[in-house]
């Protein structure tokens, strides 16, 4: 009998956990023997490992500080290059998978030797990149044996925008979260969104600037008789869609803070419409969360608009 295919799966700064820890344990449950190199998730509970091990070896003085430390990034970036020649020194398997590079253009100097190497590219490059980020792009991706993308629109901006050898690229879809079904504890909605009793339109995720949040509140002011959701942690200045929401006729609800696992079944229950409005993207709508099929009268569905 052959020994089990050993892939290290690396994501240091854990910007996606769900996606790292349903990856990993897709990888055990097909024979591979797995470990996912990350660092403490600061932000809620993670998804217990199932069949793989976990090792946090990374920023592991920063991190137990907390978010609201003082310094916190400095210190996170002091620990960074020492951490990533211990990971060069120390990385082995026959696989290292890399799901993000904490600063691409220093990471891929201090990469391990060790091949093949695997990158899924969950962000290929912003909407209108300069010319410093695609020179880091195709010096992060151009390392690797092979990349793996989400969809054929972040394939076409490896080859056309990168310049990436197209033998190089594979576009395997999103899987769904299907743990979500699954948890064994459930919250109830948040208090936010009592007293909602008509049609709800939700918006879930990160608030970046190129999720097109200001296009859907647009676009939303041209609708009567719903209200609209905005729920997600802030990576940008959420005042100015405040503003324009106050500016509309319809109701818009925010809850800018991170979502817990626990929290999403009654969000994607109670929505009618889930809308992904962004404005460019590498990741189709598989990608999100399977609706709970707990509750047989949800009636929500997803929509996407045009990329």
């Amino acid at each position: 009998m052959e020994d089990p295919i050993r892939v290290q799966l690396v994501d240091p700064s854990a910007f996606t956990p769900p996606y790292d820890r349903a990856l990993a344990a897709a990888l055990a449950r097909g024979g591979a023997e797995v470990e996912l190199l990350t660092s403490h998730f600061l932000y809620g509970p993670v998804p217990k490992a199932e069949g793989y091990r976990v090792r946090e070896c990374f920023y592991r003085r920063s991190a137990p500080r907390g978010l609201d430390a003082p310094a916190r990034r400095a210190f996170k970036l002091a620990e960074h290059l020492p951490d990533m020649l211990r990971f060069r020194r120390q990385a082995d398997a026959d696989v290292i998978h890399y799901q993000w590079l904490t600063t691409p253009a220093l990471d891929t100097m201090l990469l391990p030797s060790s091949r093949p190497r695997l990158m899924t590219a969950h962000y290929v490059l912003p909407p209108e990149p300069s010319r410093r980020q695609v020179a880091i792009a195709r010096r992060a991706f151009g390392a690797m044996d092979a990349v793996i993308v989400h969809s054929r629109h972040g394939a076409e901006r490896l080859r056309e925008q990168v310049g990436l050898d197209p033998s190089r690229i594979r576009v395997i879809h999103h899987g769904a979260f299907d743990y979500l079904t699954r948890l064994p504890e459930e919250k109830p909605l948040a208090p936010e969104f009592e007293g909602a009793d008509g049609p709800v339109i939700l918006f879930f995720g990160l608030l970046r600037p190129y999720k097109g949040i200001d296009t859907l509140l647009e676009a939303f002011g041209k609708i009567e008789g719903a209200e609209l959701w905005v729920v997600g942690n802030p990576r940008m200045d959420v005042a100015p869609l405040k503003q324009l929401a106050a500016e509309g006729p319809g109701r818009v609800r925010f809850l800018t803070r991170f979502i817990e696992d626990a929290e999403i079944p009654a969000l994607m229950r109670r929505a009618d419409i889930v809308v992904l409005p962004t404005a460019t993207s590498s990741t189709p709508a598989s990608s999100m969360p399977p609706l709970p099929s707990a509750s047989p009268s949800s009636s929500a569905r997803w929509a996407v608009s045009p990329r």
